[in-house]
């Protein structure tokens, strides 16, 4: 088995309880979600999803998370998913 394809897609997330508010006035009423579909030559395929506050809540943010998989999909293609230790390696 081997990863053929990585997909990235962004999502607006709507914040299920209405509005979510912080300090300083902030709020969202959705979350800027990453989608990530993993294919194998197969057709398996698995989803994995990173959904943050943003850059104004926490260092890490949603551009961030999409930058991390545009750099690493390309050294994952080819690879057996089912081998996580050696991928993690």
């Amino acid at each position: 088995m081997k990863i053929t394809s990585i997909e990235l897609y962004q999502v607006d997330l709507p914040y299920s309880g209405g509005v979510y508010q912080l300090s300083k006035g902030r709020s969202y009423d959705s979350f800027d979600a990453s989608i990530v579909k993993i294919t194998s030559d197969d057709g398996t395929t698995g989803w994995g999803e990173s959904t943050l506050f943003g850059s104004t809540y926490i260092a890490a943010h949603a551009l961030g998370t999409r930058a991390g998989v545009a750099e690493l999909a390309p050294a994952l293609l080819g690879r057996d998913p089912r081998q996580v230790d050696r991928i993690n390696a």
